[in-house]
């Protein structure tokens, strides 16, 4: 039994435009944007996705089609997301020192890169299943 948590008003348009608020909010320098509250609002989009373009029936073939079109522009959009947190995974900051390891039992930025490296994974195969979807038709 397939157990689907799709969410009705997860339309493609809000989803694209949830992750450009993503895509934008990384843009900004981060002495202005709050430091990686968006990553986990990103994951859960990404999921949303995903949940959609699994489902195999009209509705989510036409969410699929949509969502790749030239207004939406969805695959392209998943490229810069998956550029995003590519980049948040590969960034280099310093360690911390060890006295702030100490008083601090999770280290922030490693947490971070980890939701990022989940989500970036979830992005890909949202692209790859879309792509898959598009050449299907």
């Amino acid at each position: 039994m397939s157990v689907s948590i799709q969410d009705p008003r997860a339309t493609p348009r809000h989803i694209a435009e949830q992750l450009k608020r993503f895509v934008l909010l990384a843009e900004v320098p981060q002495s202005t944007a709050p430091n990686g509250t968006s990553l986990s609002d990103a994951g859960f989009v990404l999921l949303s996705l995903k949940d959609q373009i699994l489902v195999d029936n009209s509705r989510s073939q036409h969410f699929c089609q949509e969502f790749i079109s030239r207004p939406l522009n969805g695959v392209e959009l998943l490229s810069k997301v998956v550029m995003v947190l590519q980049g948040i995974v590969n960034s280099n900051q310093p360690p911390p020192s060890k006295i702030s390891n100490l008083l601090s039992r999770n280290n922030s930025n490693t947490n971070r890169k980890r939701k990022a490296a989940v989500a970036e994974a979830d992005c890909i195969e949202c692209l790859k299943i879309l792509l898959e979807k598009s050449v299907k038709k």
